[in-house]
């Protein structure tokens, strides 16, 4: 994940920050909330903080600066992170398929999505249905928004080359596009400082952190660009 090099912990990295003596299935679950609505929303608004106190890393504006370099093709960044680093680094088309912390939206997907309103303490219903209303990131036990998955995997087919970037290609359906992209006859390039179940399907499996791989493809790429 590019945003790990950032401060901004995921549920693999175990019991460090955020994660530290929680229990994940109370705060980042679709049952846990609905079970206790206003703990699961102060902890993914402290989350919320967390991230708005940080910014885009050198990771993030590398892959800004290579979709610069390769101007003229179509370059989209799939995502599972929730962070929103990679828009606001550059990037142009970004596929958010675990939704976003900046954001929040009705339970029942009725159509109401607002911006999450950093003095926003308490959870509230859907004004439009009286569902409720919770982060527009998906949950444990959710599925995931049927239009954004839908655009990865079209992206995925019709990609030429795909990088696949830090994940632990264990979640599923998200570890999906570079199985989508291999079987269309995409190059698929696996970036991760450890082995996964992708490095034996990938073209290329490359022992690196994120950082320091696109930092030096930019290098490579920039005088011919």
């Amino acid at each position: 994940m590019v945003s790990a090099d950032r401060g901004i912990p995921t549920f693999r990295d175990g019991a460090t920050g955020l994660w530290n003596n929680v229990d994940p299935d109370e705060v980042a679950s679709i049952a846990g909330f609905l079970r206790n609505p206003q703990r699961a929303w102060e902890w993914l608004r402290q989350f919320k903080g967390l991230v708005d106190d940080r910014s885009p890393n050198a990771g993030h504006r590398a892959l800004a600066r290579l979709e610069e370099l390769t101007a003229g093709r179509r370059f989209t960044v799939i995502t599972q992170n929730v962070d929103g680093y990679h828009a606001n680094a550059g990037n142009q088309r970004v596929l958010e398929i675990h939704g976003t912390i900046h954001r929040v939206r009705c339970h029942l997907r009725c159509g109401f999505a607002e911006c999450w309103d950093p003095d926003s303490s308490k959870p509230f219903d859907c004004p439009a249905c009286s569902a409720p209303v919770h982060p527009d990131l998906v949950m444990f036990g959710e599925m995931l928004d049927e239009e954004v998955f839908s655009a990865a995997e079209n992206e995925s087919l019709r990609a030429d080359a795909f990088f696949s970037v830090g994940t632990s290609f264990t979640a599923q359906p998200a570890a999906r596009p570079p199985v989508w992209a291999k079987s269309s006859g995409a190059r698929v390039i696996e970036v991760n400082p450890h082995p996964t179940a992708l490095s034996g399907l990938a073209d290329f499996s490359i022992r690196s952190g994120a950082l320091e791989f696109f930092e030096a493809l930019c290098r490579v790429i920039e005088p011919n660009a």
